[in-house]
């Protein structure tokens, strides 16, 4: 049985099945919740209950004080809801508000597919899950010393399993000493992050626009998976390119998508020469202008190199869009 849970001031709406604590039920359902531990200990997810009733969900090192407790207030990972719920609390609005983060993590999956790419998968400790937005990037690093900044393809939603693609065609130590699976899996990654401001923009309604090459796609994944997690209104059009015959990697993810979703749609083309083709991206622009009327009500998130970035922005302003549509998310990977 599901209770419908409101959020005050944002208006926000989400469900919450019997027993499921409420910041997980949040998380779930693609609301920025400030938490830290998720396990009681740092006080982070407070909220103030204004209508319904609630049942506490094991034990809590921190500890509210009395006026705290006389407000109503509570830790949402430390209560599931008993009825349909009000809850007051202050949301994460912009990616400013959340701080950067130092954690140690551990291999918990790693895989070559396609073999030009690694899925690397990482588990932070259960009491340090990593808070960020769709879209932002971290720095990975081995005690060591290779580095590398990667875009985290999954969504917020999870923020203890964190998934980042690794292109083994690019020179870097890091990338390097993970594709020795059998020894990377031993390691403990350092991550720092969340970086960058450009993310998924969650309060319009506008067709969302996401065009990835090659393994741009892990900077729009998490966006896309927000997206739909949010049940958002509005159409998804992905277009993934490959240059150089690079595979389209991670296929079953869009086609799931597409099969869940009536709003999703994706397109995969192939481009055999090196370097973005501007007619294709022109080709790409005009199918969205002939669809919608005008670019100028459609948000496009970009994930893509520099140079190839720069080709869809010059596209882009060519038929008529703005600067303030386009969102050149793999740029967060530039904020370190």
């Amino acid at each position: 049985m599901g209770y419908r849970i409101e959020l005050r001031p944002s208006g926000h709406i989400f469900e919450a099945e019997a027993n499921e604590p409420l910041l997980e039920a949040a998380l779930r359902a693609g609301i920025h919740v400030n938490y830290h531990c998720s396990s009681g200990s740092c006080g982070e997810c407070i909220a103030r209950r204004i209508e319904g009733e609630v049942v506490a969900h094991g034990g809590a090192d921190f500890r509210l004080n009395l006026q705290q407790q006389a407000q109503g207030d509570l830790l949402l990972c430390r209560h599931t809801a008993a009825s349909n719920l009000v809850l007051e609390l202050q949301e994460l609005n912009h990616p400013a508000s959340i701080p950067k983060q130092q954690i140690a993590t551990r291999v918990y999956r790693l895989e070559q597919i396609e073999e030009q790419f690694l899925i690397l998968q990482l588990r932070t400790p259960r009491s340090q899950t990593l808070q960020f937005m769709a879209g932002q990037a971290v720095e990975l690093s081995l005690d060591s010393g290779e580095s590398y900044v990667s875009p985290i393809a999954s969504c917020p939603c999870n923020g203890m399993i964190l998934q980042f693609h690794l292109p083994c065609y690019i020179n870097n130590s890091f990338i390097a000493a993970m594709a020795d699976i059998a020894a990377a899996k031993r390691l403990k990654v350092n991550l720092v992050g969340p970086l960058g401001t450009i993310t998924l923009v969650e309060q319009q309604q506008r067709p969302l626009l996401f065009i990835a090459i090659d393994h741009g796609f892990a900077a729009i994944k998490g966006p896309i998976e927000q997206a739909l997690k949010l049940d958002l209104p509005q159409p998804v059009l992905l277009y993934r390119i490959a240059t150089l015959h690079r595979p389209h990697y991670l296929e079953n993810y869009c086609r799931a998508w597409e099969d869940q979703f009536e709003e999703y749609h994706h397109i995969e083309l192939d481009q055999a020469g090196e370097g973005l083709d501007s007619a294709l991206i022109k080709q790409i622009v005009q199918q969205q202008l002939e669809r919608f009327g005008s670019i100028r009500e459609i948000d496009c998130y970009v994930g893509a190199d520099s140079e190839a970035t720069g080709v869809i922005e010059r596209c882009w302003l060519k038929l008529g869009g703005g600067l303030e549509r386009l969102f050149p998310l793999t740029d967060n990977c530039s904020s370190t």
